[in-house]
């Protein structure tokens, strides 16, 4: 095989990479187990991979999370926790 040719492949492969989101895809997954500390990872990336197919890469499990913003005021602390819950597309409650 000559220079060339693989080459080409790597090309076509990093192409492939990208047109499909492995990359992002994978990253996501990893990300996932990780902060999940799922037990077994590789059901998870089966049914995760479903969601995905069906719902697209951006859906995410409904996981509850709990974040507390420490502030001078109440007044900041809303705040900030509105700023917060808007940039990452959470649920605000008071």
């Amino acid at each position: 095989m000559g220079d060339e040719s693989v080459k080409q492949r790597m090309d076509e492969a990093q192409i492939y990479l990208a047109q499909n989101h492995i990359k992002e895809l994978y990253a996501k997954l990893v990300y996932e187990v990780t902060l999940y500390r799922v037990n077994e990872p590789i059901d998870y990336f089966v049914s995760r991979l479903k969601d995905i197919e069906q719902h697209g890469l951006e859906h995410s499990r409904s996981y509850p999370r709990v974040y507390f913003v420490l502030g001078e005021t109440r007044e900041l602390q809303a705040y900030c926790y509105r700023q917060l819950c808007e940039k990452f597309r959470m649920r605000y409650v008071k």
